[in-house]
């Protein structure tokens, strides 16, 4: 799980205002100005690692998403779709890393990361053969290590 911000100064470069508007005062006195609101990058910088949205993100500090990504721009050079590609990386590695954890305590997990990852499939391959006039279905088991002898085992259900 990514790290919750501090709220500590991180290095992390400051937005500019445009000009120094009492964002309590009356709009009246806004002097054709709109105070921008504050958003706090370290926090988006978590919820992407947590992957929300722009929207979901733009609606917590309640500006649009437009806004959310002309911030962003400003801030780091990038919008909030690269921005979130450069970060997928680190919630890739965390999911990869819980995965291979629950590998070691559930068989089920290890078999699908197996598929998945290594290309390991299981496969049955069946031959009928005709014996003493009934039909017989043989399965020879084929794990895909080449190391198939030839014997062609019954199955013991049939």
């Amino acid at each position: 799980m990514p790290k919750k911000p501090s709220g500590k100064p991180s290095g992390r470069p400051k937005i500019k205002t445009k000009a120094p508007t009492d964002p309590n005062a009356p709009p009246s006195q806004w002097n054709g100005t709109v105070p921008e609101k504050e958003i706090n990058l370290d926090q988006v910088l978590y919820w992407i690692e947590l992957q929300a949205t722009a929207e979901e993100i733009a609606g917590a500090f309640r500006v649009s998403s437009d806004t959310l990504d002309r911030r962003l721009k400003e801030a780091f050079g990038m919008g909030f779709a690269e921005l979130r590609k450069r970060c997928n990386g680190l919630h890739k590695l965390s999911l990869r890393r819980y995965q291979f954890q629950q590998a070691q305590r559930s068989a089920t997990m290890a078999i699908w990361l197996g598929k998945i990852w290594l290309g390991q499939r299981e496969t049955i391959v069946t031959e009928t053969i005709v014996k003493d006039q009934d039909p017989v279905q043989i399965y020879i088991p084929d794990n895909g290590r080449d190391d198939y002898t030839g014997e062609k085992v019954e199955d013991p259900n049939a």
